[in-house]
């Protein structure tokens, strides 16, 4: 996912928080400095290939975290913590932020919602 596909998507999911419903292709287009709703509309196909997103009759809604993959995330970030500290016990706050970070964005949520 690139960094525009990920603030295409934080815009969504915060619309989507605070309106209860995803915003339309013109409003994230001038949100987001988007020259067409073309362009909006390529970004948010991407989402929905990437399994962030869904549509039903038109609407988009935000897709489930699946509890296999939360369960995936935890265990990463448990791992990244572990794995963060410098040799005198203190935490490596940056290189923990850093791999949260890289990993989280090269997820790939599921389609389905077993």
């Amino acid at each position: 996912m690139t960094s525009t596909h990920n603030r295409t998507y934080e815009f969504i999911r915060k619309y989507y928080l605070e309106h209860g419903s995803a915003p339309t292709h013109e409003v994230m287009g001038k949100a987001l400095g988007y020259k067409s709703v073309h362009t909006t509309y390529k970004h948010v196909q991407a989402l929905i290939e990437g399994g962030l997103l869904y549509r039903v009759n038109g609407r988009l809604y935000l897709h489930p975290v699946r509890t296999s993959e939360l369960q995936a995330i935890i265990k990463a970030f448990k791992k990244t913590v572990l794995t963060s500290f410098h040799d005198d016990g203190t935490l490596d706050y940056e290189q923990m932020e850093t791999r949260i970070v890289s990993y989280i964005s090269n997820l790939k949520f599921s389609k389905n919602n077993s």
